[in-house]
């Protein structure tokens, strides 16, 4: 489904009609800061979408990789997973194997640093 993105590189938003994505960026890293997708419209592959026009303009920003601080639930890491993002921090894998085990989708697992690392490598 393509949707219509307005980009603003100084604010670092990704902003659609159905949800927005939330950015910055250095030399050569790129960091995805947040999704919000609207309730009804998850699951429709808006924040895939959002996911891929961000990468897209970390490509043409010359950056190396885009990193996400992601929730640590089964939900969201998933999400990161099936978008080519692994966890960044081999000490994380533990966590992330017991996240991923869980009957709850949506149960907030606690970790050192409240988030998993996320990373994928785009150039």
């Amino acid at each position: 489904m393509a949707i219509p993105l307005e980009i603003d590189i100084k604010t670092g938003e990704i902003k659609s009609p159905y949800g927005d994505l939330f950015f910055n960026f250095d030399v050569d890293q790129f960091s995805i800061v947040g999704i919000e997708i609207s309730e009804p419209n998850r699951r429709q592959g808006i924040g895939t979408g959002l996911v891929n026009a961000a990468e897209k303009l970390a490509r043409e920003l010359e950056c190396l990789k885009v990193e996400v601080p992601a929730t640590p639930s089964r939900m969201a890491i998933s999400f990161w997973n099936k978008n080519g993002y692994e966890f960044a921090l081999k000490e994380e894998k533990a966590l992330v194997a017991r996240i991923m085990k869980s009957k709850s989708s949506s149960k907030i697992f606690d970790s050192d640093s409240g988030i998993v690392l996320m990373h994928k490598r785009i150039r």
